[in-house]
């Protein structure tokens, strides 16, 4: 994928077949930070990994495990975000589509619940690295990655909602 510079992070992209989730799951075996990104997204600044990681290194005093940009989601603030936002980065509750993952947090997380096909999978790991270890989510709003935000109409939509309420009622 272009835009992609070396900064120490593979990146996982689902290309479509086997979801989301199986997807970044194989690519959690790398050694080292991770990042995720939908089969349809598309980075519109530059250097937009490296802007990520180093926002996130700059705290690591206060664990923040995760790092996400602005762009079309369904998360907020990140929704509100546009191409040369200048606004500067914050907590949040979660980091969105998109999703910069420190090694600590695969390390103590493991994998994906794959009981999620495509949706709420990265929700779901961000809500369990805050409830066990207090870990923390970083919105950059000056990085902006263009997403297809899909209707929610697809087979596994539902199933993907059920699952995750059950959870987390």
């Amino acid at each position: 994928m272009a835009g992609i510079p070396n900064v120490g992070a593979e990146v996982v992209v689902d290309e479509g077949g086997e979801g989301f989730t199986a997807t970044v799951n194989r690519g959690l075996a790398y050694d080292g930070d991770v990042c995720l990104l939908n089969d349809d997204a598309e980075p519109l600044t530059d250097n937009w990994l490296a802007i990520l990681k180093q926002e996130m290194d700059k705290r690591e005093a206060l664990k923040v495990w995760f790092a996400g940009p602005s762009g079309p989601c369904r998360t907020r603030p990140q929704n509100g975000g546009r191409v040369g936002d200048h606004r500067r980065p914050r907590l949040v509750g979660l980091a969105g589509f998109c999703l910069l993952i420190k090694a600590e947090a695969i390390g103590r997380l493991g994998e994906l619940d794959e009981r999620f096909t495509h949706y709420a999978s990265e929700v779901d790991y961000q809500l369990r690295a805050q409830r066990d270890f207090g870990a923390r989510s970083l919105w950059v709003p000056s990085v902006f990655v263009q997403h297809e935000l899909h209707p929610p109409r697809e087979p596994w939509w539902g199933d993907d909602q059920r699952t995750f309420k059950k959870i987390w009622r």
